[in-house]
């Protein structure tokens, strides 16, 4: 009798096979996101400068304790050092300069002839004065002292009802409909 040829088997895996491995670089995403976020970056900014998408970096953010630190540190130093210090500008007013600036040229000799370069001039420079705000003051006050400037209110009113009894508001209906009693 003829042999029958054998089957080979296929090899059996120990270990399913992982996916594509992750773009995530540690220490150096950390440091990345952080600049970005210390500038007011957004997710999508920082994704961005990642060179991921916002999906990846979402799902970085829910990963890596690294990366979660380092986005919420850098957006609470934008938060604290510009927000808050622009805020208390705006609170108490200040001065700036409004500078005008026009196109102009520069003429230079060059072996060929004269080389006339476009550039922009400062034509006028004024002092200005922004004023306080008061809105961005109560804003600054209701949430730098919550006790002495909080905007809601707390009043406690007591109130005293009289008691009626089940028997008495019986009573009182059944005279009213002149009912018997």
């Amino acid at each position: 009798m003829a042999q029958e040829p054998q089957k080979r088997k296929k090899p059996t895996r120990t270990a399913p096979k992982a996916g594509r491995r992750s773009r995530y670089r540690g220490e150096a995403d950390d440091q990345a996101a952080s600049v970005v976020a210390r500038m007011g970056g957004t997710n999508a900014e920082i994704a961005e400068a990642l060179n991921v998408s916002e999906r990846t970096l979402d799902r970085w953010l829910s990963e890596q304790e690294g990366l979660r630190q380092a986005v919420a540190a850098g957006k609470a130093d934008f938060d604290t050092d510009t927000v808050e210090r622009s805020l208390l500008r705006r609170a108490l007013g200040y001065d700036y300069d409004e500078v005008t600036r026009e196109l102009g040229e520069t003429k230079e000799m060059t072996p060929d002839g004269p080389l006339t370069t476009p550039v922009m001039v400062e034509t006028k420079r004024i002092r200005k004065h922004e004023p306080a705000n008061v809105t961005a003051a109560i804003f600054w006050l209701c949430n730098r002292r919550p006790d002495k400037w909080r905007q809601r209110q707390e009043h406690q009113v007591t109130v005293s009802l009289p008691e009626i009894t089940v028997k008495k508001t019986y009573e009182k209906a059944e005279q009213a409909a002149g009912g018997k009693g």
